[in-house]
Protein backbone atom coordinates (compact mmCIF):
# COMPACT_ATOMS: atom_id res chain seq x y z
CA UNK A 1 0.00 0.00 0.00
CA UNK A 2 1.15 3.41 -1.35
CA UNK A 3 0.61 6.19 1.09
CA UNK A 4 0.82 10.21 0.38
CA UNK A 5 1.95 12.86 2.47
CA UNK A 6 0.29 16.37 1.41
CA UNK A 7 1.99 19.62 1.65
CA UNK A 8 -0.07 22.71 1.53
CA UNK A 9 1.51 25.86 1.81
CA UNK A 10 1.29 29.65 1.51
CA UNK A 11 3.36 32.64 2.38
CA UNK A 12 2.13 32.65 6.24
CA UNK A 13 1.81 29.20 6.63
CA UNK A 14 2.08 25.66 5.81
CA UNK A 15 0.24 22.50 6.61
CA UNK A 16 1.64 19.00 6.70
CA UNK A 17 -0.35 15.66 6.14
CA UNK A 18 -0.65 12.02 5.59
CA UNK A 19 -3.57 10.66 3.18
CA UNK A 20 -3.72 6.60 3.34
CA UNK A 21 -6.78 5.72 1.22
CA UNK A 22 -9.11 7.56 -0.59
CA UNK A 23 -12.09 7.15 1.83
CA UNK A 24 -9.72 8.19 4.39
CA UNK A 25 -9.34 11.57 6.08
CA UNK A 26 -6.02 13.98 6.02
CA UNK A 27 -4.35 13.62 9.11
CA UNK A 28 -2.11 16.49 10.34
CA UNK A 29 1.42 15.72 10.94
CA UNK A 30 2.85 18.95 11.51
CA UNK A 31 2.17 22.69 10.60
CA UNK A 32 4.28 25.46 10.65
CA UNK A 33 3.66 29.36 10.85
CA UNK A 34 5.52 32.59 8.78
CA UNK A 35 4.65 35.88 11.27
CA UNK A 36 6.47 37.29 8.11
CA UNK A 37 4.71 36.26 5.53
CA UNK A 38 2.01 38.73 6.70
CA UNK A 39 3.84 41.42 7.27
CA UNK A 40 5.21 44.49 4.69
CA UNK A 41 8.35 44.79 3.75
CA UNK A 42 8.57 47.94 5.46
CA UNK A 43 7.79 45.93 8.58
CA UNK A 44 10.29 43.88 8.54
CA UNK A 45 13.20 46.03 8.11
CA UNK A 46 14.13 50.11 8.48
CA UNK A 47 16.22 51.85 6.85
CA UNK A 48 16.53 52.79 2.75
CA UNK A 49 19.83 51.43 1.08
CA UNK A 50 23.33 53.41 1.78
CA UNK A 51 24.16 55.26 -1.59
CA UNK A 52 27.58 55.92 -2.99
CA UNK A 53 28.96 59.22 -5.37
CA UNK A 54 30.66 58.17 -8.66
CA UNK A 55 33.71 60.37 -8.44
CA UNK A 56 34.01 61.65 -12.20
CA UNK A 57 30.45 62.41 -12.74
CA UNK A 58 28.98 63.53 -9.59
CA UNK A 59 26.19 60.71 -10.20
CA UNK A 60 24.71 58.95 -6.70
CA UNK A 61 24.02 55.14 -7.13
CA UNK A 62 21.86 53.24 -4.42
CA UNK A 63 23.08 50.12 -3.32
CA UNK A 64 19.81 48.17 -3.33
CA UNK A 65 20.30 44.25 -1.96
CA UNK A 66 19.30 41.47 -4.91
CA UNK A 67 16.13 40.29 -3.04
CA UNK A 68 13.92 42.70 -0.94
CA UNK A 69 13.23 41.30 2.60
CA UNK A 70 9.59 39.76 2.21
CA UNK A 71 11.56 37.78 -0.65
CA UNK A 72 14.26 36.80 1.87
CA UNK A 73 11.91 35.75 4.68
CA UNK A 74 9.72 33.85 2.26
CA UNK A 75 12.78 32.31 0.84
CA UNK A 76 13.74 31.17 4.34
CA UNK A 77 10.62 30.12 5.45
CA UNK A 78 10.59 27.68 2.41
CA UNK A 79 13.82 26.30 3.48
CA UNK A 80 12.71 26.02 7.16
CA UNK A 81 9.13 23.81 5.46
CA UNK A 82 11.14 21.94 3.32
CA UNK A 83 13.67 20.79 6.02
CA UNK A 84 10.48 19.58 7.87
CA UNK A 85 9.42 17.71 4.94
CA UNK A 86 12.99 15.89 4.05
CA UNK A 87 12.51 15.30 8.19
CA UNK A 88 8.80 12.95 7.60
CA UNK A 89 8.84 12.06 3.79
CA UNK A 90 9.38 8.62 4.77
CA UNK A 91 10.59 6.04 2.99
CA UNK A 92 10.17 6.71 -0.90
CA UNK A 93 9.06 3.36 -2.07
CA UNK A 94 6.11 3.39 0.05
CA UNK A 95 5.12 7.36 -0.16
CA UNK A 96 4.82 9.71 -2.66
CA UNK A 97 4.29 13.34 -1.93
CA UNK A 98 2.07 15.73 -3.37
CA UNK A 99 2.85 19.69 -3.11
CA UNK A 100 -0.36 22.26 -3.01
CA UNK A 101 0.61 25.82 -3.01
CA UNK A 102 0.51 28.50 -5.41
CA UNK A 103 2.59 28.62 -8.31
CA UNK A 104 5.45 30.78 -7.46
CA UNK A 105 5.81 28.60 -4.28
CA UNK A 106 5.91 25.18 -6.26
CA UNK A 107 8.82 26.17 -8.16
CA UNK A 108 10.76 27.42 -5.03
CA UNK A 109 9.68 24.43 -3.00
CA UNK A 110 11.18 22.10 -6.01
CA UNK A 111 14.41 24.33 -5.89
CA UNK A 112 14.85 23.66 -2.55
CA UNK A 113 14.05 20.35 -1.72
CA UNK A 114 16.96 17.72 -1.82
CA UNK A 115 17.38 15.42 -4.97
CA UNK A 116 15.95 12.35 -3.00
CA UNK A 117 12.63 14.29 -1.57
CA UNK A 118 11.70 15.58 -5.23
CA UNK A 119 11.97 12.78 -6.66
CA UNK A 120 9.14 11.54 -3.85
CA UNK A 121 6.72 14.54 -6.03
CA UNK A 122 3.87 12.64 -7.76
CA UNK A 123 1.81 15.44 -8.04
CA UNK A 124 1.23 18.82 -7.79
CA UNK A 125 -1.86 20.99 -6.92
CA UNK A 126 -0.73 24.62 -8.59
CA UNK A 127 -3.64 26.27 -6.43
CA UNK A 128 -3.78 28.65 -2.80
CA UNK A 129 -5.33 25.97 -0.84
CA UNK A 130 -4.08 26.92 2.87
CA UNK A 131 -7.57 28.60 3.83
CA UNK A 132 -9.80 25.71 2.11
CA UNK A 133 -11.79 23.37 4.27
CA UNK A 134 -10.10 20.11 4.30
CA UNK A 135 -12.91 18.17 2.24
CA UNK A 136 -11.98 20.48 -0.31
CA UNK A 137 -8.35 19.91 -0.27
CA UNK A 138 -8.75 16.57 0.13
CA UNK A 139 -10.79 16.22 -3.22
CA UNK A 140 -8.31 17.96 -4.71
CA UNK A 141 -5.12 15.93 -4.18
CA UNK A 142 -7.31 12.84 -5.54
CA UNK A 143 -8.36 14.56 -8.41
CA UNK A 144 -4.31 14.91 -8.80
CA UNK A 145 -3.31 11.51 -8.39
CA UNK A 146 -5.78 10.55 -10.53
CA UNK A 147 -4.48 12.94 -13.07
CA UNK A 148 -1.02 11.38 -12.45
CA UNK A 149 -2.49 7.60 -13.10
CA UNK A 150 -1.66 7.33 -9.59
CA UNK A 151 -5.44 6.87 -7.59
CA UNK A 152 -5.79 5.96 -4.31
CA UNK A 153 -7.69 2.72 -4.17
CA UNK A 154 -11.39 3.44 -2.15
CA UNK A 155 -11.19 0.09 -0.24
CA UNK A 156 -7.71 0.70 1.33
Amino acid sequence: MREYRVLVASQGHAELYALAAAAAPLRQLAALDNPAGRQRSRDLGTGKPGRVMNRTGGVRHALEQAHGLREEADRKFARDVAATLTDVAGDPRRVGLVLVAAPRLLALYRQLLPRAVAGQVVATVPANLAKAPTEVLRRRVRTALRGAGLGLAAGR
